[in-house]
């Protein structure tokens, strides 16, 4: 058998403790600093996932970027999804996303 390689999205994964987007519908909210749609759909895509181009049932998880998050946070702490998005969605930040799909490193061990 041939051994497999671990790449750096695989360790990514492992990292984010189940937070998996393979055949997840990603709707993102705002745009996460540094990446372009079409690398983003790449990357989700490479993750086996889809991003959505609008709210919608079949919305997996949603995504916060920083610069938009004040647009979205109710009170200050709770995340206002948009209308047709299920209750159940995974939620986001920009950062857990990034770790998702290995574009950030893992947060350190705790001492």
């Amino acid at each position: 058998m041939i051994p497999r390689t671990t790449t750096p999205l695989d360790k990514a994964r492992a990292a984010t403790s189940g937070m998996s987007l393979e055949r997840g519908t990603i709707l993102i909210l705002g745009r996460p600093h540094g990446l372009t749609r079409r690398r983003l759909e790449d990357l989700v895509g490479e993750a086996g996932g889809r991003i959505a181009a609008r709210a919608n049932g079949q919305v997996t998880h949603v995504v916060l970027a920083h610069g938009t998050a004040r647009l979205f946070l109710h009170d200050g702490t709770r995340l206002k999804l948009p209308r047709g998005v299920p209750v159940a969605a995974k939620r986001l930040s920009e950062l857990a996303f990034k770790r998702a799909l290995g574009l950030a490193a893992a947060p350190a061990p705790e001492p």
